[in-house]
């Protein structure tokens, strides 16, 4: 229905003709304060780079099921400047970045000390809702469609695409987020999601500043993915960056087994702390003078010594609690093993794969050495699916 065809005259194309491609998605923003006791105050954090220009609403309304009602506040802010992520923001206090540019569009907001809901949301030229985030102050979210008046002023259904992107707590006049404030995207929005984050008070309202940011990590599963490996002396890694791979971050490259809940430690670790930001698209690795960075990586456990009978390679970051954050992986010696087994039997050449790796790992029969042969332009998910694909590989004794 959006194409128009001709057996005519053909058609001019021009990449002129460019889209405008929004990175607003659920949990691209989560809310992480709300004071309803006078004044009114909501702050929230950007998860995502949010452009400048971006139309963001936010209203007590309640969502029915398909449409808002129209009995309470809605209000509107069009973003100034660029909101990059991890910085906070928000409505009611002057100390939160914007709080003063926020105009009514269906009377003020008015939040009830009662218990309310708040939920935000982009909309296009055709009424379109994109859903953002949400967070009830008056416990469960109802379900969509009853009977309008049942929603009441304090109650409201959950859009279903904000399934893992809302908070839902008890009543409390005021609220604040206490948990962990860096990791990735995900793991932030869980974390705010989570009822056990959040203090509440029915007394004093809480102080919210945008100076309380956040540290939002880019690297997750596929961030990074091996498109090389060479086991014949020098041992030789290489792997592409499908996201910006941030400065200072910390790159651990192991041979050792995963077991299905930790690492062996009868093999290799090496560390690279990325000196200057890896942007996408760019190749890097271990072992050849070639490739960028090959010099900077330093043994943590061992060097890291690729067995020519067959080995297997994984990627990690982990946090200061020694939290693993998995990113890829790859098999030189057949299918992953299952995890929980006996450790000895994974021996020196297997190891089971991460559950976070599922899609972003490669598995390849046997050979010395293998390299990656397919497309190199595409979609992040595109070039993931495609390295993964053992089709891709071509290998060498």
């Amino acid at each position: 229905t959006n194409w128009k065809g001709s057996n005519g005259q053909p058609y001019e194309h021009s990449s002129n003709d460019s889209f405008t491609v929004s990175n607003i998605q659920p949990g691209s923003i989560m809310i992480t304060g709300v004071n309803t006791d006078n004044p009114d105050v909501v702050e929230m954090v950007a998860l995502r780079d949010i452009p400048a220009g971006t139309e963001l609403f936010m209203t007590d309304n309640a969502w029915t099921g398909n449409r808002f009602r129209d009995n309470e506040g809605t209000i509107i802010l069009i973003i100034p400047t660029m909101i990059k992520a991890g910085e906070t923001f928000g409505y009611g206090d002057s100390s939160l970045k914007y709080s003063d540019r926020w105009e009514p569009i269906q009377r003020s907001l008015q939040l009830s000390t009662s218990g309310d809901t708040i939920l935000l949301y982009t909309e296009d030229d055709d009424g379109n809702i994109g859903h953002i985030c949400g967070i009830s102050l008056s416990g469960d979210w109802l379900e969509g469609g009853l009977d309008e008046r049942d929603y009441g002023s304090r109650k409201s259904a959950l859009p279903t695409e904000l399934v893992g992107f809302s908070t839902v707590l008890t009543h409390r006049d005021n609220y604040e987020y206490v948990g962990e404030r860096e990791g990735s995207i995900g793991s932030l929005q869980s974390a705010i999601a989570s009822s056990t984050n959040w203090k509440g008070s029915n007394g004093q309202p809480y102080e919210h500043s945008s100076n309380d940011s956040f540290t939002v990590s880019n690297i997750q599963p596929g961030s990074i993915m091996i498109t090389g490996v060479n086991t014949d002396n020098p041992d030789v890694v290489e792997m592409v960056a499908l996201r910006d791979i941030p400065a200072g971050t910390e790159l651990f490259m192991t041979d050792n087994a995963w077991t299905g809940n930790r690492f062996r430690d009868n093999e290799g670790t090496i560390i690279l702390i990325i000196p200057t930001m890896i942007k996408a698209g760019e190749t890097f690795g271990y072992g050849d003078s070639s490739l960028k960075y090959s010099d900077r990586w330093e043994p943590i456990q061992r060097s890291l010594q690729l067995s020519t009978s067959g080995d297997t390679i994984l990627l990690y970051t982990e946090d200061d609690d020694g939290n693993i954050g998995h990113i890829c992986g790859i098999s030189l010696s057949g299918d992953w093993l299952e995890g929980g087994l006996d450790e000895r039997d994974y021996g020196s050449r297997k190891s089971a794969l991460p559950t976070e790796l599922v899609g972003f790992s490669t598995v390849l029969t046997h050979r010395d050495n293998y390299e990656y042969v397919g497309e190199r332009e595409g979609s992040i998910g595109s070039l993931q699916s495609a390295i993964a694909s053992s089709t891709n590989w071509k290998g060498s004794n």
